[in-house]
C-alpha cells in the first residue's frame, strides 16, 4: 500500500511541476507576502504614553536621517542624495520593500517613512502594530505577543546593514556604545 501512495505522490508532484504550479513550504509562503510598513506615527500613538521610545528617537540622528540628505555635506557624496537609491536605502524606512519609502508616494505617507524610524530596526509593523494597539486598549501589553506578530528585536547585524563600509561617511562602528546611546523602551512613570 505504501508503494502505491509513493507512486501517487510522485505522479502528483510531476503533474504539478509540468503544469507550472509551485509547491512551497509554510516558511516560504510567509516570505511570499511581505509585510507593509505603517510609519512612525502609528508607533508614536502608543509609545508616547507607554515608554521613552519616542523621546529618545526624536532626539537622535536616526529621526533626521532623511533630512541630512538635503545638506551640502551629503551633496559632496551624491549629486542628488534625496533621490539616490544608494542613500535612500539607509536614510529612509523600508526603501525598496512593499509599503516602504518610495519617492512616488503621496507626501503624507512619504513623510511617515522618511528617516530611520521604528520599523527600520523593528521590522514592518503591519501585523504587530495591530496586536500592540489591541493589547494597550485591554491593558495587557505584551512584547512577546508583538514578537509573535513580527516585531523584531534588532541586534548588531541589524545595525550593520547600514553602519558599514558601503557608507561614504563610515567610521568605526562600536555596537555596544551606539546601542547604549539609543537605548529606549523604558516604562514611563505614571502620574
Amino acid at each position: 500500500m505504501s508503494r502505491k501512495i509513493f507512486i501517487a505522490a510522485l505522479a502528483l508532484c510531476l503533474a504539478l511541476a509540468v503544469s507550472g504550479v509551485r509547491l512551497i513550504s509554510a516558511e516560504d509562503a510567509k516570505e511570499e507576502k511581505k509585510l507593509e510598513f505603517k510609519g512612525a506615527k502609528q508607533c508614536i500613538n502608543c509609545h508616547k504614553d507607554l515608554d521613552n521610545s519616542v523621546e529618545v528617537w526624536q532626539k537622535e540622528m536616526h529621526a533626521k536621517a532623511y533630512e541630512t540628505l538635503g545638506t551640502d555635506a551629503a551633496k559632496a557624496f551624491s549629486k542628488d542624495p534625496q533621490n539616490d537609491p544608494a542613500c535612500l536605502k539607509c536614510h529612509t524606512t523600508g526603501y525598496g520593500q512593499p509599503g516602504g519609502f518610495d519617492l512616488k508616494l503621496e507626501d503624507k505617507k512619504k513623510e511617515a517613512l522618511a528617516g530611520v524610524t521604528c520599523e527600520s530596526c523593528h521590522g514592518p509593523g503591519e501585523k504587530y502594530n495591530t496586536v500592540m494597539m489591541q493589547a494597550k486598549m485591554k491593558g495587557n501589553y505584551s512584547t512577546e505577543a508583538a514578537a509573535e506578530a513580527g516585531l523584531l528585536v534588532p541586534d548588531e547585524k541589524t545595525c550593520l546593514t547600514c553602519h558599514n563600509e558601503e557608507s561614504p561617511t563610515f567610521k568605526e562602528f562600536d555596537y555596544e556604545k551606539m546601542v547604549a546611546k539609543i537605548k529606549h523602551g523604558e516604562k514611563l512613570e505614571t502620574k
